[in-house]
This record gives structure tokens, sequence and C-alpha cells, in this order.
């Protein structure tokens, strides 16, 4: 499927074509190098014809993998800006946080199926049921699912969290644009209407990338 996806899948949904823009195109592919990340090429796709965010992606895999720039954002921003935000897509490539998700996400299935097993008894008589083979326990397994997610959704929040101060400071670092990626910030939190400083208890359960004004804190004191 990652393999497809930018083959397949997004072109069902936008028009995209080769990014026109050579210089641009240019300092990405030096920028992949110099990051260790194989980029077939830099693409750009018509995101503003269903939103106003901006966005860029890293996808695909083995002979598909290539950049994807949103027009909405190749159009608004710098250089500098459009470089440190593929870096910190790149780093989350680097840092292998796609593989650390996979296996959290594993790991937790696994202990809900086991709790799924270790209460069978209990529930199916509950309800008087017999067996989850029947389709009346259908729902039960839903619930079980539904719960797990809203006790485990903060948790999930907190290591996207995490990955993510991970790749910004990766970002940094390796391109040396501190000030880039402060306005890049600034734009991206006007440009997606984004809540820069939201009460603690919203934080910790639903956001999965750190606060605007956070990212922009950690930033400013990062050394270079």
């Amino acid at each position: 499927m990652a393999n497809l996806l930018p083959v397949l899948i997004i072109p069902l949904f936008f028009k995209y074509k080769k990014l026109e823009d050579e210089t641009l195109r240019q300092r990405i592919i030096v920028l992949a190098g110099k990051m260790k990340v194989r980029v077939l090429d830099v693409f750009e796709i018509d995101l503003s014809k269903k939103s106003l965010k901006g966005n860029a992606a890293f996808v695909g895999a083995g002979n598909t993998r290539r950049v994807l720039l949103a027009d909405t954002l190749k159009d608004k921003y710098t250089y500098e800006e459009i470089e440190v935000i593929l870096a910190h897509e790149f780093a989350h490539y680097r840092l292998k946080h796609l593989l650390k998700l996979i296996l959290v996400n594993s790991a937790v299935t696994l202990v809900t199926f086991f709790v799924i097993y270790a209460t069978s008894s209990s529930a199916l008589w509950l309800f008087g049921l017999s067996s989850y083979l029947e389709l009346a326990a259908l729902p039960l397994l839903f619930f079980y699912f539904a719960v797990f997610g809203v006790i485990l959704q903060p948790f999930g929040a907190f290591i996207s969290r995490c990955f993510e101060r991970s790749a910004d400071r990766m970002a940094i670092q390796v391109t040396g644009l501190k000030d880039a990626f402060i306005s890049t910030m600034d734009k991206l939190g006007d440009q997606n209407l984004s809540d820069r400083n939201p009460h603690p208890l919203i934080k910790f359960y639903f956001f999965d990338h750190p606060p605007i004004d956070e990212r922009i804190k950690m930033a400013k004191h990062l050394a270079l």
C-alpha cells in the first residue's frame, strides 16, 4: 500500500505534476541527500481545491518514494521555510517513527485481545451469549475496542508529540534554519487555524502535535 499510495491512490483525489521550480527542487534533493533519504523526485499537488491548509509529505516506498508539496505551501512559503518543513518529514523517516508506531499499535492490539480473552467468560455470560463466534457478540467486541481507544488516546497522543518534538529538533539541527522554522510555525498556525496554546487537559488528551507556541519556544532555546 505504501508503494501504491502515490501512483494509484493520491491521483484519484488530486492532480499532481513534477515541481517546475528547479531551484526549489534541487534544494529539496540536496537536503534529502544530506539526511540520507533516497527520493525519486519532487511533485506538486493541487491541494487548494479541497483545503487552504499548508502541507507537504514524504510518501511512497521503493521505486515510488517521492516528495509531495501542496500548492498551498509552495506559493506562500520561502525556500528556507519549505526546506525546514521537509527536513521535519525526512526526520520522521530517519528516526524510524512509522516503524515505532506500528510496533506500539501492534502491542496495544495484542493487549486488547488478551483482555477480551481473559474476560470472555464473564462478558459473554453478562450479555447472554455463549461464544464470540455468534454474530450477536460483534457489538461487544466493538465495545472493547471503543473503551480501549478512549483510555489509550492520551497515551497515543503523548507518543506522537514526543516523535514530533524529536523531528523538529533534527530538522533545525540539520538545516540550521532556526529563524525559518519559527516563521514557518507562525505561518502554519495562522493558515491552519491552529490553537496555539490550548488548555493542558485538551493538549494532554487530543493533541498529537505540540502546540504551535510550544514548538516556537523549543526552537528559540535550541542550541545549534
